[in-house]
């Protein structure tokens, strides 16, 4: 569990770098702008982009405590996405330097912006608005009064591609939006995925802290998914993984959120009266599994379960990061005692 917050720390930082790169960049343009109300845009460009570095430093203090969700499926791979946009933006442009033209100087602007559209923030940004509950508008209006700053002053900057880029970064920034907003769902079990989850976790929370209950977190994970794959083929692996959601689903009740947590790995969250309500919950998940995959399928595979409860209080994001990372460190004891278990 370290591993995946020491990843989510990197990704956080990376793009704390990022952004400081756009706000340094924009007060130097503001700085060397030969059109003074253009410089005023810019120096406006950068105090909003002050307020996302504000942002990212509240992530990271966050992240280093483990109060941060861990909304990402493959930290690793977006990591290392991240660290080619750096590279990238480092090589084209490896020191801020003195343009020529403010066509230049917007051109350049347009590539750090069209970087900063990538899912990867845009998904931070909702995922962790519980930080600053007007982030997510706050990039919408930075990126909306750029495109106008671009179109104010297109003719004055004479350049064709003005334009073309403009009209790229809105239509990149609707479709990306959209497809953010769609994509709850896991294709292949009918479940809400990593970023569904999170994002119907609130009205769970607000309701338990109202009923003044304790909430609990299960993590679900197969214990040898590899072998049924390598022994039955893949096509096997994806039965079992939507037989397994029947299954968990099955034997919860309808005001429990469940979701495919990334890989072989399910989420479950309910509130409860007590521990003994959660020890049953767990146990007939583990045993529905058990006996019911060698009728299902033909071949017995079992699961295990970590599980923690906790109470919430006023910052339910920050709360439920807690439980869930107590979860999972349950489960690796789970995993360590033999498989087909649960550990609270």
């Amino acid at each position: 569990m370290d591993d995946k917050y020491r990843v989510l720390r990197e990704i956080i930082e990376l793009c704390l770098s990022l952004d400081l790169t756009a706000c340094a960049t924009y007060h130097q343009f503001a700085s060397q702008c030969k059109i003074l109300s253009l410089a005023f845009e810019w120096q406006l460009r950068s105090k909003e982009e002050k307020k996302h570095i504000l942002f990212w430093e509240k992530a990271l203090a966050l992240s280093k405590r483990q109060q941060l969700p861990l909304v990402f499926e493959n930290p690793l791979e977006i990591r290392g996405k991240l660290k080619k946009i750096q590279k990238t933006i480092n090589r084209m442009f490896p020191k801020l330097k003195v343009y020529n033209a403010p066509a230049e100087e917007l051109s350049f602007a347009f590539f750090i912006e069209n970087y900063m559209l990538d899912p990867v923030f845009m998904t931070m940004f909702h995922a962790y608005r519980f930080i600053d509950g007007t982030i997510e508008d706050e990039y919408e209006a930075h990126l909306l009064a750029f495109m106008d700053m671009a179109k104010n002053y297109r003719s004055q900057l004479d350049s064709l591609n003005i334009e073309l880029f403009n009209e790229t970064l809105h239509d990149l920034y609707v479709s990306n939006r959209a497809l953010l907003r769609d994509a709850m769902h896991d294709s292949l079990t009918g479940l809400y995925n990593r970023r569904g989850f999170f994002d119907n976790a609130g009205l769970l929370l607000s309701l338990a802290e109202r009923k003044k209950l304790d909430v609990a977190v299960i993590i679900i994970d197969f214990d040898d998914f590899k072998g049924i794959n390598d022994t039955f083929g893949h096509q096997a692996g994806d039965d079992a993984l939507k037989g397994s959601a029947a299954m968990i689903t099955s034997v919860l009740r309808a005001s429990c959120l469940s979701a495919r947590y990334g890989g072989d790995e399910f989420i479950v969250l309910a509130d409860i009266d007590n521990e003994e309500s959660l020890k049953l919950i767990c146990e007939r998940i583990r045993e529905t599994v058990d006996r019911e995959s060698k009728k299902t399928f033909g071949t017995c595979f079992t699961v295990s379960l970590g599980a923690a409860a906790g109470g919430i209080d006023r910052e339910r994001e920050i709360s439920l990061a807690e439980i869930i990372c107590k979860a999972d460190k349950k489960l690796f004891e789970a995993k360590k005692n033999g498989g087909n278990c649960w550990v609270i």
